[in-house]
């Protein structure tokens, strides 16, 4: 969610190549709501500028599904339910 931020200057980031991935361990602190239509979200790290509308996250999970559903299955997938 982090690295998916739409705030201004991380698109300005992105657009430069400047961009630096989020920690691995970074996690959501807190949620706000913004409105009917979104919501913001508090990462551990201390970033809470971007706002997540309700439709761009569905985007993104439906794209995380997609993805998932595209990858060739490798041995670990068959060792998680164990």
């Amino acid at each position: 969610m982090r690295d998916n931020s739409q705030s201004a200057r991380s698109k300005k980031l992105k657009l430069s190549g400047l961009a630096v991935p989020a920690a691995a361990d970074v996690t959501i602190s807190a949620l706000r709501p913004i409105g009917a239509y979104a919501i913001n979200i508090v990462f551990s790290d201390g970033y809470d500028r971007a706002i997540y509308p309700w439709a761009y996250l569905q985007d993104l999970a439906q794209s995380a599904l997609s993805a998932r559903k595209n990858s060739p299955l490798t041995p670990n997938d068959f060792l998680k339910g164990n």
